[in-house]
């Protein structure tokens, strides 16, 4: 979900659709706070008296491409629903575990974003990526380090992501994707708007486990509160203040580790 509050930060979106347009970009808005963006489903941005500029991967960068040996080149701006419904189209198997998040490629492998004990960096083979002074960058798979929820990948964005899968049945795709869609909705709560899993699990532990064992399902701010089906997503009926967000956060951390010494990272990006 983009997540922006009541405060209407100041935002401009542009949109590039070719390498060329996008150098021009970087190099005339060096000095500005630049973010690249995909969908913004997991982002909460505040109130910031700096303009903040988003750019959005379009054109060529939209693109996927069948090249050869189940290898595809797909562009950072591909969403992922897109490139799954590409994949059963070819009868390529291992990235069914993705249905059901939302967002873009390129954001998707920047976050080594995953499910169902899948992450998406086992499946990338190669990166094309432009840096914040214009050089294009070509990174091979052992050149990139994926971690949980994070990636070695850092102020380069993401143009190409080159994937290597293999071959399936379209039907077995299809039935594959439909128990992880079966398995998500029988778990996580989409009546309302919200981040997705807002924090990361920790080392050998479940974050919505902990949450919920500490009674802190339904806990409220204002128009942001925690999901009563499932601890680690929080809510909001689309009205909110940024400081009701960070509130629920904070109460979350501050209980998780009083009574268990644990401190939850946010899975969400939290842009001030």
């Amino acid at each position: 979900m983009l997540a922006v509050s009541k405060e209407s930060p100041i935002i401009n979106f542009i949109s590039v659709r070719n390498k060329g347009e996008l150098r021009h970009l970087l190099e005339v808005c060096k000095d500005k706070n630049i973010k690249v963006i995909g969908n913004l489903t997991n982002t909460v941005i505040r109130e910031n008296k700096e303009e903040l500029i988003m750019i959005k991967l379009t054109g060529e960068f939209s693109t996927i491409q069948l090249i050869e040996n189940q290898i595809i080149k797909v562009g950072g701006g591909v969403k992922i629903s897109y490139l799954l419904n590409f994949c059963i189209n070819n009868n390529l198997g291992g990235l069914e575990f993705l249905i059901g998040i939302p967002g873009t490629v390129g954001g998707a492998i920047y976050c080594n974003a995953g499910a169902f004990r899948k992450e998406i960096g086992d499946y990338v083979w190669k990166l094309i990526c432009i840096d914040r002074n214009g050089k294009i960058k070509e990174l091979e798979k052992n050149s990139i380090n994926f971690y949980y929820r994070s990636s070695s990948i850092g102020d380069n964005i993401i143009l190409f992501a080159f994937f290597k899968l293999y071959p399936v049945r379209r039907e077995e795709i299809k039935d594959k994707m439909r128990k992880f869609l079966v398995s998500r909705f029988q778990s996580q709560d989409y009546h309302f708007p919200s981040w997705g899993c807002f924090f990361k699990n920790p080392i050998s532990d479940n974050a919505g486990e902990i949450i919920q064992e500490l009674n802190l399902k339904g806990k409220k701010k204002g128009n942001v509160w925690v999901s009563h089906k499932h601890g680690n997503f929080i809510l909001t009926d689309g009205s909110y203040y940024f400081q009701d967000v960070l509130a629920v956060k904070d109460m979350i951390q501050r209980k998780v580790w009083k009574e268990k010494r644990i401190w939850l990272e946010p899975e969400v990006e939290i842009l001030w």
